[in-house]
């Protein structure tokens, strides 16, 4: 695994030129040196929420013309063109599309956001970039719509954390709960290490013959989900050869899936839940029958429920509110 990484390393970093010029040098010349579209033409409609589509473009560049598949989609009333299309990545985006709910939210970089929404018809918290990061693409109109570059830096951070929490704080941040990575990605990993702030000399070195990974790039949340690696709070749900899809696995995770009554809670209910000792220690079936006898109207906040002053952290106390069939719960020693 480690040298099919490396491979794709070598190939990924020659292309990107990991180690940046100035960014106002780069800018320049990436609008000098741009592509010109000279036509398109639609080879399918996706449909969906995103209003997708598939086209066939017409490039010229440097004198030679070239053609790609591209996405189109539309989010927010704006319309985004020239998304990548990868035919490898269909069973993965079918999957998605016959396994996860309408209205999951993924993470995963903004390139293949295009597929994600466009075709699949799921949310992808980056589905363009920022304007502070178009010196890193190609192709990109100076009239197409940009992003907050705290969505990609956030993004960013999430994939290039080496330390699990980190990454599932900036997902819960946008309320994303899966992990879209295509192997591939590793192409753009000294484009992200940089957007992140990391130094990548310190993830990556120059070989004679081309660029290998340190140790230290193996912590990296994105190269040990490409690896496929055990990761603390995540479930790895799906891998082929050219993609892995992680899902976030914490107690809010676990919470939603097992518990009816859980989602059904606004923030505040859910997240003192989540705050208080009796289920940082663990969530078991005693906990979710508590959860799922709590009325959908439960407010931590009414402090008519605190009986003896202790402070509503005495959880048990919170079946004293709304019509709490106090007989179907154990009570906690």
């Amino acid at each position: 695994m480690r040298k099919y990484l490396f491979l794709l390393l070598c190939i990924a970093l020659i292309l990107s030129a990991c180690i940046q010029p100035e960014k106002t040098e780069q800018s320049e010349a990436k609008k000098q040196e741009r592509p010109e579209l000279i036509s398109k033409e639609k080879l399918q409609d996706f449909d969906g929420p995103y209003n997708g589509s598939l086209w066939n473009y017409t490039y010229s560049f440097r004198g030679e013309t070239h053609t790609s598949k591209q996405v189109e989609f539309s989010v927010n009333g704006a319309n985004y063109h020239g998304y990548m299309w990868d035919d490898r990545l269909s069973p993965s985006l079918d999957w998605i599309k016959e396994n996860t709910p309408e209205n999951s939210r993924f993470l995963c970089w903004w390139d293949y956001a295009g597929m994600l929404m466009g075709y699949a018809g799921r949310y992808a918290i980056a589905y363009a970039p920022s304007s502070e990061i178009l010196y890193t693409v190609a192709s990109w109109s100076e009239s197409e719509p940009t992003i907050p570059h705290e969505i990609i830096k956030d993004v960013s951070t999430a994939l290039t954390a080496d330390n699990p929490d980190d990454a599932v704080k900036v997902a819960r941040k946008y309320n994303a709960e899966y992990f879209y990575i295509p192997k591939r990605s590793i192409y753009l990993l000294s484009v992200i290490l940089q957007v992140s702030g990391k130094d990548a000399k310190s993830y990556i070195e120059r070989k004679k013959n081309g660029w290998e990974m340190k140790d230290k790039a193996m912590e990296l949340m994105m190269i040990k989900m490409i690896r496929g690696e055990d990761i603390k709070e995540f479930k790895k749900i799906y891998e082929d050869s050219d993609c892995v899809i992680y899902r976030i696995y914490d107690t809010k995770a676990k919470l939603s899936m097992y518990s009816e009554k859980f989602s059904k809670l606004n923030s505040d209910a859910q997240n003192f839940i989540l705050n208080t000792e009796w289920i940082k220690d663990g969530v078991d079936e005693e906990d979710i029958r508590y959860i799922d006898s709590l009325p959908a109207s439960f407010d931590p906040d009414d402090k008519s429920v605190d009986t003896d002053k202790g402070g509503l952290e005495d959880c048990w106390e919170v079946m004293y509110k709304g019509n709490v069939d106090r007989s179907s719960l154990i009570r906690r020693s």
